[in-house]
């Protein structure tokens, strides 16, 4: 299968699988959206985008290999607004958050549990009104 084929199938997959280029000159560049990439009309150039805002331009003849990802398959890739990157610049620190933030979540709600008063029979305003017919 010629390359092209391969970074097409790889593009067009479903569902999407971040895959990597390796280039001639040793860099990986990495593809982690469909979004991120564009293909030139002559199949000659790639341009990817980089979750920093940045870019790379690439002549088909430069790749030697595509890779799948492996490693991120089965994972979710979401977008951070702008304001948040420098809070959360990679995964860890976004799982981390995120685990903090579902830890205290379930506390708070284990803990709303804990605070509330067992039905101890029937509410008083029942006995009022059975009184009240005899």
């Amino acid at each position: 299968m010629k390359l092209i084929d391969q970074l097409k199938q790889a593009f067009h997959a479903e569902p999407f699988q971040p895959f990597a280029l390796h280039l001639d000159d040793g860099r990986k560049i990495e593809v982690w959206h469909r979004e991120w990439m564009c293909i030139s009309p002559s199949c000659r150039r790639i341009a990817v985008h980089q979750p920093n805002d940045s870019f790379d331009v690439i002549d088909l003849w430069q790749v030697r290999q595509i890779e799948a990802n492996r490693a991120l398959s089965g994972t979710t890739a979401v977008l951070i607004e702008p304001d948040l990157v420098q809070a959360f610049p990679d995964s860890e620190s976004v799982n981390r958050a995120l685990r903090l933030l579902l830890d205290a979540a379930r506390e708070s709600v284990t803990g709303a549990r804990r605070r509330r008063v067992p039905n101890s029979g029937p509410k008083r305003r029942r006995a009022g009104r059975a009184k009240a017919a005899m």
